[in-house]
């Protein structure tokens, strides 16, 4: 659930097979920059005078982009985009999107005493827990928080996206 943020899992059972195998073959990681960080590794790979921004897509088809200024003749087209532009633009039957909520939140504890400090993925494991997941994030990326400081990410998909604080907090402390 926390994965694929769907309550009922209706994923497919071969990509799920697929995520999980890719899980248990590694070791959570966050890009040290950010999630930033993988658009602009694939951008400092091209010519600067291929790369267009602020420019709104309108249409796409092959070898073809149209935008709010300019249509452009092209080799290939990398869309990166949401689920809503996308389909938009490919002309798909529109998608359903699951609806999640994460919170982070700096704790009291040291990092080392949440989880041992391992770089772990928590979650409970009962059907419609109020949170699918929670990590803490310094343990996996120490450049995500300020030195000392020990940050954790809380998710919440569906009707539990609108928690109380007392509520998160309260699940928090059971969960660590």
């Amino acid at each position: 659930s926390g994965v694929f943020l769907e309550s009922r899992l209706e994923t497919s059972r071969i990509f799920l097979d697929e995520v999980l195998t890719s899980f248990f073959a590694g070791t959570p990681a966050l890009p040290q920059d950010g999630m930033g960080a993988f658009s602009k590794q694939l951008a400092d790979k091209l010519p600067q005078d291929c790369i267009s921004l602020n420019e709104p897509v309108l249409a796409i088809a092959p070898g073809r982009v149209v935008s709010a200024q300019n249509e452009y003749i092209v080799e290939n087209i990398i869309l990166a985009t949401d689920a809503q532009v996308a389909t938009k633009l490919l002309n798909l039957p529109e998608q359903k999107v699951h609806k999640v909520r994460t919170w982070y939140l700096v704790a009291d504890q040291e990092k080392t005493d949440l989880i041992a400090g391992q770089k772990l993925i928590v979650t409970e494991a009962k059907t419609n827990p109020i949170l699918v997941n929670s990590t803490v994030i310094s343990n996996i990326s120490p450049s995500y928080a300020p030195n000392n400081t020990t940050l954790i990410s809380a998710s919440a998909i569906e009707s539990n996206t609108k928690l109380d604080q007392s509520t998160l907090l309260n699940y928090l402390s059971h969960l660590y």
